[in-house]
């Protein structure tokens, strides 16, 4: 499943706390970068939100139908 364009070149930036300093699993999710204007009109679209949306929904689904085959092959 796809979930919109990937950009290979983003700007990265940030000492986000969520991952540096977290006392349990964390995970920081990124949709786009607001410096990419690609990124930023798919941000502003609607129907741009609802492709990042439903790749977003379709990757948890599959981790978690894959950790559920990883859990049970032990």
């Amino acid at each position: 499943a796809s979930g919109g364009n990937l950009n290979s070149h983003p700007l990265r930036k940030g000492d986000f706390a969520v991952i540096r300093s977290a006392d349990i699993p964390s995970v920081l999710i990124e949709l786009g970068f607001l410096s990419a204007d690609a990124d930023l009109k798919q941000l502003n679209d609607p129907k741009g939100r609802v492709i990042l949306i439903n790749g977003l929904v379709a990757g948890l689904i599959q981790w978690t139908k894959d950790d559920i085959r990883l859990r049970s092959a032990k």
